[in-house]
């Protein structure tokens, strides 16, 4: 029962390494895990299932992203106008561009653009 565990705690550690360290697609790190003996069900399972929790993880990310944005915005743009003789530029900018980032307008990662669900004009 423990080797069992050891086993499924190791396959995860590959597929964990190969998607986040490494950068690669889905597809690649179901063929990795393909190639060191791992069944085409259980790898695409594998990498499903931390494809999830990624995206869980980023989803959580951006939205906190979008949040101090908006504050830091917000809070400089509420500044400017108070009268008080500065003009908040860094703050409204910062803001902006944080918010921006976390709703997913400006992106920083290397992604792959085969593994995304792109609107397909053709």
């Amino acid at each position: 029962m423990q080797e069992d565990q050891e086993i499924i705690d190791k396959i995860y550690e590959i597929a964990t390494h190969s998607l986040i360290k490494e950068k690669n697609t889905p597809t690649e790190t179901i063929d990795e895990l393909i190639r060191k003996g791992i069944d085409s069900e259980t790898a695409e399972q594998v990498v499903s299932h931390i494809q999830s929790e990624i995206n869980t993880a980023q989803k959580k990310r951006n939205k906190k992203d979008m949040i101090i944005g908006a504050l830091f915005c917000v809070g400089g743009i509420l500044g400017t106008l108070s009268d008080s003789g500065y003009i908040f530029w860094g703050a409204i900018v910062f803001g902006g561009f944080q918010f921006l980032k976390g709703s997913g307008v400006i992106s920083f990662e290397n992604s792959h653009p085969e593994d995304k669900n792109f609107f397909d004009p053709g």
